[in-house]
């Protein structure tokens, strides 16, 4: 029996079998993957790969060490299990990165009309955010603490799949053009080193790092691993947005689809190596500084 240990917990909101496949070689043995719903398919992956995860709809997996545990649960207070994962969970992460995106952020009305909530819960997640002395009561961010809270969120909810493939071959490129072709609505947008350049950070030409696409949810996910054609001579990421308004706010420059400067902020603020070096020079024209 194992004692005093316990798992971190990696939150989604639904894993098919592609993203199962990408997540397999990020979660460690001391994480467990917590999500509201899991296909049958990805859970064969997962226990394929000992990934431990708990499928909210009534389902546990285990596995550490030389503990197995499968079983069906009855759930009777998953916002509260979930409360339990990192500091900003759930609407917490969509509100908190509202509140970083925007200057001027408005109320609780103008609040949950933007990020698609209702004013109740964006409320309660105000009124929490506060007491954690992350939100002044008049809903403006405490930095760098709310930025550097919301920088685990992502790190945790954030999912990232590895494509062996070249987005410049001409299949590649055809699917990318009818994916990317402006940036009204939700859709795919440019992160990584394209967004790195197209938003001017300085100093990236040191910087380990390649391309990668945001997608808006796992059918997304499926949708480009199913339409980008596989290459050996290039890789890059498709990265689930943990937050899909994101994938509403992308930005047009110069001729290319890409997220808003928060999310590369937060891709930048992840990369140990050379991030938060390139974040201390990086002051991009009309966008609030808040990390």
């Amino acid at each position: 029996m194992i004692e005093d240990e316990a798992f971190e917990v990696r939150l989604t909101e639904r894993v098919s079998e592609s993203l199962a496949r990408g997540l397999v070689s990020a979660i460690s043995s001391g994480e467990i993957l917590v999500a509201q719903r899991i296909t049958e398919d990805a859970k064969v992956i997962l226990r394929e790969h000992r990934v431990s995860f708990f499928d909210e709809r009534g389902y546990l997996s285990i596995r550490r060490g030389p503990l197995v545990v499968e079983a069906s649960v009855v759930i009777t207070a998953v916002p509260s299990a979930r409360r339990r994962g990192q500091p900003l969970d759930g609407i917490g992460l969509d509100v908190a990165l509202w509140l970083l995106h925007t200057p001027e952020p408005g109320g609780v009305r103008a609040i949950s009309r933007e990020i698609g909530r209702t004013a109740s819960s964006v409320s309660d997640v105000l009124r929490r955010l506060v007491d954690e002395g992350l939100v002044t009561a008049d809903h403006q961010p405490l930095l760098p603490e709310l930025f550097d809270a919301t920088v685990q969120a992502w790190r945790y909810r954030s999912t990232r799949v590895v494509v062996n493939g070249d987005p410049t071959t001409q299949a590649n490129a055809r699917a990318l053009r009818t994916n990317l072709d402006d940036a009204s609505g939700s859709g795919w947008a440019w992160t990584g080193s394209v967004a790195d350049r197209v938003w001017r950070v300085p100093g990236i030409s040191g910087r380990v790092g390649r391309s990668a696409l945001v997608v808006p949810d796992a059918e997304s996910l499926d949708l480009a691993v199913s339409v980008l054609k596989p290459d050996p001579n290039g890789a890059f990421d498709l990265v689930v947005a943990p937050v899909v308004w994101l994938t509403s706010h992308r930005v047009e420059r110069d001729g290319k689809v890409v997220v808003p400067a928060i999310t590369v902020a937060l891709e930048l603020a992840l990369d140990d190596a050379r991030g938060r070096e390139l974040l201390g020079s990086w002051d991009p024209e009309g966008v609030p500084r808040v990390w």
